[in-house]
């Protein structure tokens, strides 16, 4: 075989194993699905509170270790007892809102973004 032909075939190997991989992963009859979801922590007074409540949030999360005490504290809905349990947290952040309230007061919102995923039935 020439180089060309070996290269595209390592390629080609590499992918296969790699899909795999990562089909392995889901439960038989399922895939995956990536969803981003924001949660809002209480308003305060101070920039510092604010990315506090918001970090707190952020530790209770990482400490959940099934994915149904994970699918209640995200507020997710299924019909599925294997996709409630399947819910695993990928990564997240902390950001801070600032906003005037009604009464003109200025505020802050902690903000967690939280990035999971989980199984979905296949069709």
């Amino acid at each position: 075989m020439n180089t060309m032909t070996k290269a595209l075939v390592m390629a080609l190997s590499l992918f296969l194993f790699g899909a795999n991989a990562y089909a392995a992963n889901a439960l038989p009859g399922y895939s995956h699905a990536i969803v981003s979801k924001t949660l809002h922590v209480t308003e305060v007074d101070t920039k510092d509170e604010a990315y506090s409540l918001g970090f707190q949030k952020l530790q209770n999360l990482m400490k959940m270790q099934s994915g149904a005490s994970l699918s209640d504290a995200l507020v997710l809905l299924f019909a599925d007892r294997a996709e409630r349990q399947s819910v695993t947290y990928d990564e997240a952040n902390v950001t801070v809102q600032e906003f005037m309230d009604e009464q003109g007061e200025i505020v802050y919102k902690g903000m967690v973004n939280v990035t999971y995923h989980y199984s979905v039935k296949s069709d």
